[in-house]
């Protein structure tokens, strides 16, 4: 019925022509088939429509699998045909042969000098023959056709040469006469054809243009394999799923992060582009149109995509100030800004602007584009974090030249397809690995600033408080608990300093620290404070490991040699250097002091008052370790309760225990200044040079006796025997304590009724 319109047939009345040219095609294929291995890349195969016929017999239907039908169809300007007009064709010419990708020419009853597309409408019609295939190929594969609508409606009628549909229609919008009526479209529409059996095809296409307030393409429409075709169409809808995804993944990601810091105002405007990314992709989406159709629907979904578009501008040049904020004066984010909240007003609003507004914004999107490639390359010049400014410089590198290719073609300057899709998710990506490398650089800073920290204040405190880190220690932290306590203090340090100079003092401390401190560590303490040449720390385990420690100190301390420098600025002889300790134990209160801007991690409690004063009278005493009788007693009976096991602490306890009986004696009540209660002490003198220490062992029973004379008020007798153990072991100084202190009271007895046989003294 159709073969005698004019150029549907047309392809067998050509005759010799077309056949010359058809083998002139084939043998221009099979010559850059055979140079396609020297080429970096075939180029692709162009199927035109030629005369309104289009000829795919020699098509493989492969290699492409799918062609868009472009070229000459046959155009009936101002007319909207139906299938049952296509005999009356045969009695006339068409319009026009035109392209129905491109606009309406303006040649088409308009004025020839206008630049504008011209408005209207029209029925387009095109002859196709289909290569042959196997029945069964046809029926696993059927051929599929796709119309791709971008706000211009389209209608598509797939006939048979006798006029039978082989396809339901595919329809985009509405296809009218007026504006009214007219309702553009924006959705992507395809059907599989029922089996041709080689026969010809008819597609009656109509359409219209009165795009009035928005901008419209052409659409296009694509012939080839239904494997093909719904294979392209799931990869572009899952694509733009997956940029829509991943949009709304970072830009909820950042969004947290802003929230958790608002000091950082990046994340905040990175969460903010990714968002409105999100939903111009998602108003891009021919879902939405098919949930809400009608011409509101498309003018909601232009006006959201328009404003998505013009929100893009500002928040990004604000995301790179907010990154690089002395590369970029904040009045150009202010003037870019107020340009964009204009032009979306103009274009929500209906004052038909919003194409003048679209095109104005594509310039000045251009404009932009060039500000942020200056700041970039102003980032990059200055040296600012090359490795982020490298991965962020790429992604937005990326960014700027898809934006420029999608403005450039949306004004017909280039024919290329979108690309934002692929800018984005690159800006994305190297957002993604700036992230990561912050991360792995934060954890690292870090972990190294936790390093330093427990330098500063013991992990052992942060363990004692139940945090898991310093940095989750917040003020007014505190635990109760029992501890040991010990205190040492350098003897003859003071007097030292004054001969040397600044410096060599902190090199001696230094020197000193680094022999002593480590053996507090290895049993079981950890030093809360340096107080300048002193020690305080703490033993939350059995008070033998401050007994081995406070042994250990003393040990050492004589192993510690001056430099030579520091030798010869004093006196030109090695000092020898002594320490005294005192260790009590008792409840103290372990926390956090200060206020919010400065606190400090400390121990608040009697017993350090206690343990600050046993190492005060260890000087007057001449001992090198004091212990109060409830640090002996504790030992006792963790030795006691440790008794018949073979744990390798339990061997320690005994060891602790052996050394209170072999190498130490009770040194009776003293009642410090200022305190209402005495002290019982202990002195622990297994650390003394050897001979003292023997004398001190062999004359323990006469020093009891004497200490029980003095506790009883015979002041005379306990003057006497301390004055005789002073006389032997002239190196006892708690014999010769002793003894001044008897005869004073010898001399002036106090009451016998308030006398309770403490030792008083008088300062620390």
């Amino acid at each position: 019925m159709l073969r005698s319109l004019p150029g549907v047939g047309g392809r067998r009345r050509r005759g010799a022509g077309a056949r010359t040219r058809r083998r002139v095609g084939a043998l221009a294929a099979t010559l850059l088939a055979a140079a396609a291995p020297l080429a970096c890349a075939a180029p692709p195969l162009k199927i035109e429509a030629v005369d309104g016929a289009l000829d795919l017999s020699a098509w493989d239907g492969e290699a492409p699998a799918q062609v868009a039908l472009r070229g000459a169809w046959r155009l009936y300007w101002r007319e909207l045909l139906e299938p049952r007009d296509l005999p009356e064709l045969a009695l006339r010419r068409p319009s026009a042969l035109h392209d129905p990708a491109l606009d309406f020419d303006v040649e088409l009853g308009g004025d020839p000098s206008s630049a504008r597309p011209r408005d209207g409408w029209a029925t387009y019609v095109l002859s196709v023959t289909l290569p042959p295939r196997f029945p069964s190929d046809e029926a696993a594969d059927p051929w599929m056709i796709s119309l791709e609508s971008q706000g211009q409606p389209l209608r598509l009628e797939v006939l048979s040469d006798e006029g039978e549909p082989l396809a339901p229609p595919l329809v985009a919008g509405v296809v009218a006469t007026t504006a009214q009526e007219w309702v553009a479209s924006d959705r992507d529409v395809a059907r599989p054809l029922v089996p041709t059996g080689g026969r010809p095809l008819v597609l009656l296409l109509q359409t219209a243009r009165f795009p009035g307030d928005f901008r419209t393409k052409p659409g296009v429409i694509t012939l080839g394999r239904s494997a093909a075709i719904e294979g392209e169409h799931a990869a572009r809808r899952q694509n733009r799923l997956i940029v829509i995804g991943v949009c709304l993944v970072m830009g909820l990601y950042h969004l947290a992060l802003f929230v958790l810091r608002r000091s950082e105002r990046a994340p905040l405007f990175f969460a903010l582009l990714s968002l409105t990314f999100a939903l111009r992709q998602f108003f891009r989406f021919d879902l939405f149109e098919d949930r809400t159709p009608g011409h509101d629907a498309y003018r909601l979904h232009a006006v959201v995509e328009y404003v998505a578009f013009f929100a893009v501008v500002p928040l990004f040049i604000a995301f790179i100030r907010a990154l690089f904020p002395r590369d970029l004066p904040r009045r150009v984010v202010t003037a870019i800004g107020g340009v964009t909240v204009l032009a979306s007003a103009l274009a929500a609003l209906p004052l038909g602007l919003a194409a003048a507004t679209l095109s104005f914004f594509e310039l000045f999107t251009l404009f932009a584009v060039l500000v942020a490639a200056a700041a970039m390359i102003r980032v990059i010049a200055r040296g600012r974090d090359r490795q982020v400014t490298t991965i962020l410089g790429a992604g937005i590198a990326v960014l700027l030249l898809t934006t420029l290719n999608d403005i450039l073609s949306n004004r017909g300057l280039i024919r290329s397809v979108p690309l934002e899709h692929v800018g984005m998710f690159a800006f994305i990506f190297a957002q993604a690995m700036v992230l990561a490398v912050l991360n792995m650089r934060a954890r690292g800073q870090a972990e190294g600033l936790a390093r330093g920290l427990a330098r500063f204040v013991p992990s052992e405190f942060t363990r004692l408080l139940g945090k898991r880190d310093i940095v989750d220690v917040k003020l007014g932290d505190a635990v109760h608990g029992e501890m040991t306590v010990l205190f040492c203090d350098i003897r003859g340090f003071t007097g030292l300093s004054e001969r040397i100079e600044v410096p060599q003092i902190f090199a001696l401390l230094n020197t000193i620290y680094a022999r002593l401190a480590p053996l507090i560590r290895e049993h079981h303490g950890f030093i809360d404070k340096y107080i300048g040449d002193a020690i305080m720390a703490l033993f939350p385990g059995p008070p033998r490991d401050a007994l081995a420690a406070a042994i250990a100190i003393s040990e050492a301390i004589a192993t510690v040699r001056l430099p030579r420098d520091m030798v010869l600025t004093a006196t030109g002889a090695a000092p020898e250097l002594a320490i005294g300790i005192g260790v009590h134990r008792g409840p103290v209160m372990l926390g956090t002091i200060g206020e919010r801007q400065r606190m400090e991690a400390t121990v608040i409690a009697d017993a350090v008052n206690v343990a600050s004063r046993l190492e005060g009278l260890s000087k007057r005493f001449g001992a090198g370790v004091l212990l109060s009788a409830e640090v002996v007693a504790a030992i006792h009976a963790d030795a006691r309760g440790s008794s018949g096991s073979s744990d390798s602490s339990d061997d320690d306890g005994a060891a602790t225990d052996a050394v209170l009986a072999e190498h130490s004696r009770d040194l009776g009540h003293v009642r410090l200044e200022g305190k209402r209660r005495s002290v019982e002490i202990v002195e622990v003198f297994a650390a003394d040079p050897p001979p003292l220490r023997q004398a001190k062992r062999a004359s323990r029973p006469a020093f009891a006796a004497a200490l029980a004379r003095f506790q009883a008020g015979d002041f005379a007798a306990a003057a006497a025997a301390f004055a005789a153990l002073a006389k032997d072991c002239p190196n006892d100084q708690p014999a010769a304590v002793y003894a001044a202190a008897a005869a004073a009271l010898a001399a002036s007895p106090p009451e016998l009724r308030f006398w309770d046989g403490a030792l008083v003294i008088h300062g620390k």
